[in-house]
C-alpha cells in the first residue's frame, strides 16, 4: 500500500509557518519540508492543494525556491 502524497503533519506545517502576506514564508516552509525529509513532488502537490495554484505554478514556484533551485 502506498503512503499518500500529502500526510497530516505535511499539511498542518504547512498552515502553522505560511503566512500569505510573507513571501519569504514560503521559502521558509519549503526548506523546512526538504529538511524533513519530504521531495519535490510533495511540496508540489502541497502547494497545488494548499495554496489552489496550479500544478504549472506549483512546479515554478519549487523550481525557484531556495530549497530546490539548486537541485537537478
Amino acid at each position: 500500500m502506498s503512503k499518500p502524497i500529502l500526510n497530516e503533519e505535511m499539511k498542518a506545517f504547512f498552515k502553522n509557518n505560511y503566512v500569505k502576506s510573507n513571501p519569504e514564508s514560503l521559502q521558509e516552509v519549503l526548506v523546512n519540508l526538504k529538511d524533513m525529509g519530504y521531495t519535490q513532488n510533495e511540496s508540489l502537490f502541497l502547494l497545488y492543494r494548499e495554496m489552489g495554484v496550479s500544478f504549472i505554478r506549483a512546479n515554478k514556484i519549487i523550481s525557484n525556491s531556495k530549497a530546490w533551485s539548486a537541485e537537478i
